[in-house]
């Protein structure tokens, strides 16, 4: 892919396309074969990262969740999910969860398309506070401070990488406009 590849981000709404789960299967396997903290071990099979998705795609027929796609020249390259909490006193917050975006097109932008695209759903469903947690020392935490979140701390030993070890996870918030 050359450096003047077209982003587009959209919405990707149930029932998600077959080829939509295989991209997003691949993109989340990408992740862990990168040792990526994202709550999977090593070795995740195609069919656990597919059961996965399928999960997705039930809390966003549910309402529970807002699942963003990035493609790069019409290729599913990243992905973002916005989770709603199930609880009456969280109806003014939403998780930003699983940025994926794969390796062979990291530093591209699309993790940046993807959080300005998160950022207009959750106004537009009401939610003026996100949160969202991230390896500590990963680049996605240079990425969200970057971009204007507020680091609230870190918890020691809070996550396994797939490779076993045991690592901080920082947390993250930004109020919107």
């Amino acid at each position: 892919m050359d450096g003047l590849a077209e982003v587009a981000v959209e919405r990707l709404e149930a029932p998600i396309a077959r080829h939509d789960l295989d991209a997003l299967s691949e993109l989340l396997i990408d992740a862990v074969n990168g040792n990526a903290s994202i709550g999977f071990p090593a070795g995740v099979s195609k069919t656990e990262a597919d059961d996965f998705w399928v999960g997705v795609e039930g809390d966003v027929a549910a309402g529970r969740a807002v699942l963003l796609g990035a493609r790069l020249d019409g290729r599913l390259a990243a992905t973002a999910q916005l989770r709603f909490p199930p609880f009456p006193n969280g109806r003014n917050r939403a998780e930003v969860a699983k940025v994926l975006a794969h390796s062979s097109v990291r530093r591209r932008g699309l993790a940046t398309a993807l959080m300005g695209e998160i950022e207009r759903a959750a106004m537009e469903a009401g939610r003026g506070l996100l949160f969202l947690d991230t390896e500590t020392g990963s680049p996605a935490e240079q990425l969200y401070g970057g971009l204007g979140w507020t680091r609230a701390g870190m918890v020691p030993d809070f996550a396994y990488r797939p490779d076993g070890e045991l690592r901080p996870t920082s947390f993250f918030y930004k109020i919107l406009d």
